[in-house]
């Protein structure tokens, strides 16, 4: 499988076919990312984390008082894998 950018042109000559040219004064170089590869980029409200949720997980694991409610969990299983849409 090859990983190519969404701008890759097969045809498009490689650089020594081009001959090397002198960096031209105020040339500058475009890069084009495609939709998705923004949307990871700028993230969402969803991607974002809560730190003080964090600590306080950290700090109730280490302690050894973080509890699972199996019946929720086991719920919230179910309920992903028989929405099949």
């Amino acid at each position: 499988m090859k990983i190519r950018p969404t701008e890759f042109s097969p045809k498009a000559p490689t650089p020594s076919a081009r001959g090397a040219r002198k960096e031209q004064e105020g040339a500058e170089d475009t890069v084009a990312f495609s939709k998705a590869s923004r949307l990871l980029l700028t993230g969402s409200e969803a991607d974002r984390f809560d730190a003080a949720k964090v600590a306080s997980l950290r700090a109730a694991l280490s302690n050894d008082t973080y509890r699972i409610d199996d019946i929720k969990l086991a719920k919230a299983i179910l309920q992903k894998e028989l929405s099949w849409t």
